[in-house]
């Protein structure tokens, strides 16, 4: 049950955590499309005044319309996976749901500094299903007792009787006086002269070797799916790191290219390149936090013990 109720927690998590991917990514794309409505009526305003070719206009036009299909994009993506949580929830697919999160964080709920090896020993310690493996192993190993001590100890019937009793001659029943009997049967059972007892142990053994391996393989899993989502959580913190930098320059970027066009000192379509490499860097900064924020469940739910911790991770400016 306990197995089954994380894995069901796990998928609502992740679920939730794609919602608040594709709004982030809904937000970004508006931006976008508000920068590349922006860049089009400069591009106008520059051909108008002679500054500018028609030809500018139109690439501006290309850009602006692509915005929009990806905003279009971006508000299905929202619907759908909203509809995928809701189907994690049982509600019905059309419920709106509003996260409380306004923006996609980074979301500490494991302390992941401790190590592979200690994560890994806390995960052999405590995940379920390895509980139930030992479970079902010492419940095998009872049987194969029982059957072992099955031969050597006797069925017991016990019975007992009582009334009165008497006799004499021509049938006169005289001298009647109580009596009772008490009576104590032991029954020791070869079946087959043993050979079935013995066929039945060693399948009890098989039984208890398989458990053992099946313990074994999970054991292995265990280990394997802590250490995978370790690396990822280690891995998408230095993705988001690297991936913030670059979002700074990126809105750097936009800026100054920005300013230089305001001032007559640059073209409109030099907004272009700015807008397509912001975008990217926002893209690329949320994936890396909505990337961090699965690996952090799968590796609560690879551990198997309850969150140690709820605060946000603190973004480095």
């Amino acid at each position: 049950q306990s197995s089954v109720m994380n894995d069901v927690l796990l998928e609502i998590a992740i679920a939730y955590i794609d919602v608040l991917e594709a709004r982030s990514r809904l937000v970004h794309v508006r931006q976008s499309h508000q920068d590349a409505t922006a860049m089009l009526e400069l591009a106008r305003l520059f051909a108008r005044e002679g500054k500018g070719a028609e030809a500018e206009v139109n690439r501006a036009q290309v850009e602006q319309a692509q915005m929009q299909i990806l905003l279009e994009e971006s508000q299905r993506q929202v619907i759908v996976r909203t509809a995928q949580l809701c189907q994690k929830l049982h509600l019905p697919p059309d419920t709106q749901l509003v996260p409380e999160e306004e923006q996609l964080r980074p979301m500490q709920v494991i302390e992941d500094q401790q190590g592979s090896q200690v994560l890994i020993a806390h995960g052999l310690a405590r995940r379920p299903e390895l509980a139930t493996q030992t479970s079902l192993i010492e419940a095998a190993e009872g049987e194969l007792t029982k059957e072992q001590w099955r031969p050597w100890l006797p069925n017991l019937q016990v019975g007992a009787s009582g009334g009165t009793f008497g006799g004499g001659a021509s049938g006169n029943f005289a001298n009647q006086s109580g009596r009772g009997d008490l009576e104590v049967l032991a029954i020791w059972e070869w079946r087959n002269l043993g050979v079935v007892d013995y066929a039945i142990q060693a399948q009890q053994q098989t039984r208890i070797q398989q458990q053992q391996t099946q313990r074994a393989l999970i054991s292995d899993q265990v280990a394997t799916e802590i250490t995978v989502a370790l690396t990822d959580v280690e891995s998408y913190r230095r993705q988001m790191a690297t991936a913030l930098e670059s979002l700074q320059a990126a809105d750097d970027s936009y800026r100054r290219n920005q300013q230089r066009v305001r001032e007559a000192e640059g073209m409109p379509l030099e907004l272009l390149q700015a807008i397509r490499a912001r975008i990217q860097a926002h893209n690329n900064y949320t994936g890396a936090i909505a990337g961090f924020n699965r690996a952090q469940f799968r590796l609560l739910r690879a551990v198997g013990q309850p969150p140690v911790s709820t605060d946000n991770v603190e973004e480095k400016k």
